[in-house]
């Protein structure tokens, strides 16, 4: 029988190489999990999914990691495992943040300072103040990033891991680079010591763009070369697509404006499949530019639009007050260190709070909200009477098959997945949850009843097309959709009823369809 021991040494193993080879970790990981829940190891299997989590961030899969997290962290919570928690709450904010959900973060990075304070994890409160100095950085205030992260730099003691500190060293590079302070900025990068193989990817990438705003473009190149041949080793998918436009700059002030075009549309492939807003942003901007040199009108005018259209959303997401807010929050954070019996009170009193309130709201297994949750923020969709809404309901074609062939694990994972591809495939504000079994719900705002059908077939073939023998040999999976749009004083109940009823049209007509 496996000891606790050997899946320990799994977890430890994940752990370590999931920066280096990503898809070797998530194996590992895997493993951990199947041997920990063989012997109800439930630790085990915890961190298991915390590393399985973490690889699929450095391959792109950040919906799918997120729902692992928001999985792992509700168990986490149920059982008071005070340092998982703040490993759950530190990698979902991080794979928000990557993704541009720049509130979302805010508040996980938030909760998980209170926590990693609580449970004396200073390496999770080393990581969460980084993240924090990068939400400042993309926000445009340069100057606040810096300042948080010379503080993670001055509070790594030695013992912590050294990556930490190279983190804290390859941040502050990055904020002097965005100020104009390119000596400073390799000088920092140049202090980064005990870098894993992703950060010294990083330290490349940032070393290249200071070449390329010098104009060396030579040993731009070069260093810009060997970031994307680490990041090819590592699998990871975020570093390449910067390394992509990075190289595509280059090529723009060499003049190669074909070669140019052809990175930044290899990028934008990359971008939008994980979804990574503010990479999507300036790539879309680098196209614009690269077609108004060549007077190409049309496409610049078609590339500045969606920049601009991005541009505004991520406005919209990251409100200065928010960040104001997280200013006077972290001054209470470092005053609270002084009196850690204060601090440990107001975690707890925090932590119990935000359980109770995503319990409420937030469906355990997938991490999307539940009916009680959809009901009540469904109400301001439905009161906007200019804004025209369409309700799907959805059900996964013969699910009760799938758990009776390969058992209820298998059945919770092709439930989870599904909903991180729901999730992905829906916009900021549309409203995704598990409506109850193997339904789930979702409102689209401005979608009328043909536009939430085409969002609908796109749900459909996403689901249809996913590689599902990842999680079980020789399954497949796909859902019925039933599309209805909201008519003038339709409540939630009438409109989900008659989504519902064309949902059942669409089993009735064979599954795997949509129904309007």
């Amino acid at each position: 029988m496996t000891s606790l021991a050997e899946i320990d040494n799994l977890n430890r193993r994940a752990l370590l190489l999931y920066r280096e080879k990503s898809v070797e970790a998530q194996t590992l990981a895997e493993e951990a999990c199947v041997q920990a829940i063989g012997i109800g190891y439930q630790k085990g299997y915890l961190e298991g999914l915390v590393n399985h989590g973490r690889a699929l961030t450095l391959q792109g899969g950040y919906q799918e990691a997120i729902a692992l997290f928001n999985h792992t962290l509700m168990i986490a919570e149920e059982n008071s495992l005070q340092a998982l928690i703040a490993d759950c709450l530190q990698e979902i904010a991080r794979a928000h943040f990557t993704v541009s959900d720049y509130d979302l973060a805010l508040q996980y990075w938030s909760r998980c300072l209170d926590i990693s304070h609580s449970a004396h994890a200073d390496e999770t409160w080393l990581r969460a103040l980084i993240g924090l100095g990068q939400i400042y950085l993309t926000h445009g205030d340069a100057t606040s990033a810096l300042s948080h992260h010379r503080w993670a730099m001055t509070s790594w003691k030695e013992g912590n891991d050294p990556t930490l500190y190279a983190g804290a060293c390859i941040n502050t590079g990055a904020d002097l680079y965005e100020m104009g302070r390119l000596g400073e900025a390799l000088e920092a990068l140049a202090h980064a010591h005990g870098a894993s193989c992703e950060q010294q990817a990083e330290i490349q990438t940032i070393s290249g763009l200071i070449l390329l705003t010098r104009g060396d473009l030579v040993a731009a190149e070069n260093a810009l070369k060997a970031a994307q041949q680490l990041n090819r080793t590592q699998g990871n998918a975020l570093g390449l697509a910067t390394n992509l436009l990075a190289l595509a700059r280059l090529a723009m002030l060499r003049n190669d404006l074909p070669g140019a075009t052809d990175l930044l549309k290899r990028a934008l492939d990359k971008a939008k499949s994980m979804g990574t807003q503010h990479l999507l942003l300036q790539i879309e901007l680098a196209l614009a530019e690269t077609c108004e040199i060549r007077q190409d009108w049309q496409h610049a005018l078609e590339h500045f639009k969606r920049y601009h259209a991005l541009q505004q959303e991520t406005q919209r997401r990251l409100a200065p007050y928010k960040l104001q807010a997280m200013e006077m929050q972290l001054e209470v954070e470092k005053a609270r260190m002084e009196n850690a019996q204060l601090r440990r009170k107001h975690a707890n009193e925090r932590q119990e709070r935000h359980r109770v309130e995503r319990m409420a709201s937030e469906d355990a297994l997938t991490g999307l909200l539940n009916r009680r949750g959809l009901e009540q923020s469904a109400d301001s969709l439905l009161m906007a009477t200019d804004i025209p809404v369409s309700a799907l309901m959805i059900d996964v074609d013969h699910f009760k098959i799938i758990n009776d062939t390969w058992g209820h694990e298998v059945g919770d994972k092709v439930l989870r997945q599904v909903a991180a591809l729901l999730k992905s495939g829906c916009r900021q504000g549309d409203l995704v949850s598990r409506w109850g079994g193997e339904e789930f719900a979702v409102l689209l705002q401005n979608r009328d009843g043909p536009q939430g059908a085409e969002v609908a077939e796109r749900l459909r073939r996403l689901v249809e097309g996913w590689t599902w023998e990842r999680i079980a040999p020789e399954i497949s999976v796909t859902i019925s959709i039933g599309v209805a749009p909201c008519q003038a004083d339709d409540d939630l109940a009438s409109v989900f009823l008659l989504a519902d009823e064309k949902l059942y049209e669409a089993k009735h007509a064979g599954r795997n369809q949509v129904k309007l």
